[in-house]
């Protein structure tokens, strides 16, 4: 009995490497599918470690899945009425009004990674990958090695960049670069689930790693995790999802997205207002 379950190992563990792994493009375009259309309200809670009890803070974002955001940041517990934020998104820039008032532009943080969950456009998706230096397989280069004889590509379809591995036990499909062994600083990567093609992980080249877990899926198609884990190389928090809600796409919602909306003459609650709490401003300057 014990012969026949080595046996068994010996022959599956060599699946992993050899199944069928389709095309980066494939991938990314079935990713996108599954963070749905139009306008959403995503409510969440994120949990700073911090004694004697984590801090709290509630974020509300208003998305438009192909590409613009609205972020809201308001404190709980010993936060409340010492914390609130507020932030348009256009592009990799942010808009939101400092302390005193005053519209400032800024570039998005150093590890603002959030939109890789929502945006649902593939090539959007692929261009934030590139920009944390994840290697994206290049099928055309690999398809001008043929072999000599008879001119075919010799490794069509397929990329050291892309494999399958597993993650919590799950089948997935890695994309990027293999960090050789016994190398501590880890290649940038993300992990997407093989059957539901949701992101379970993505790896930052700060190290900084991204993991997310029970998903479900709520009007519109949007498929979304419950949890949300970002660990850094000295501290981790906790993102927990209070609700999805899908939107209408009525002109005010519009104008919210606009940086024109920040006015804090008609809106006082836009005015930056941020406790001297370094975990806290070091998190919205380089997630947010």
């Amino acid at each position: 009995m014990k012969s026949k379950w080595i046996l068994f190992f010996i022959l599956a563990v060599p699946l992993i490497s050899t199944a069928y792994v389709p095309r980066y493009e494939m991938i990314m375009e079935r990713v996108g599918r599954n963070h749905g259309y139009g306008f959403f309200l995503i409510d969440q809670e994120v949990i700073f470690p911090a004694q004697p009890t984590p801090y709290i803070v509630k974020e509300q974002w208003m998305i438009n899945t192909d590409g613009s955001y609205r972020l809201r940041v308001k404190g709980e517990r010993q936060l409340l009425d010492k914390l609130d934020i507020t932030i348009v998104y256009n592009g990799r820039r942010k808009h939101y009004i400092n302390a005193q008032g005053v519209r400032k532009t800024t570039n998005v943080g150093s590890e603002f990674a959030d939109p890789l969950f929502w945006n649902s456009n593939p090539d959007k998706l692929t261009s934030l990958l590139k920009q944390y230096q994840v290697q994206i397989p290049d099928y055309k280069s690999l398809e001008r090695v043929v072999n000599a004889d008879t001119n075919a590509p010799l490794n069509p379809g397929r990329s050291a960049t892309l494999n399958l591995s597993r993650i919590g036990g799950r089948l997935a499909y890695a994309v990027g670069a293999v960090t050789e062994f016994g190398n501590s600083e880890k290649e940038p990567a993300i992990w997407i689930e093989q059957d539901q093609f949701n992101i379970l992980k993505f790896r930052m080249p700060s190290q900084t790693e991204i993991t997310a877990s029970d998903y479900s899926r709520y009007s519109r198609g949007m498929h979304f995790p419950k949890e949300r884990k970002i660990q850094t190389p000295t501290a981790t928090f906790q993102i927990n999802l209070r609700q999805v809600k899908a939107i209408s796409s009525s002109s005010g919602n519009k104008r919210l997205l606009s940086v024109s909306s920040l006015d804090p003459k008609k809106s006082p609650h836009v005015i930056l207002k941020l406790p001297d709490i370094d975990i806290i401003k070091s998190f919205y300057q380089r997630f947010r």
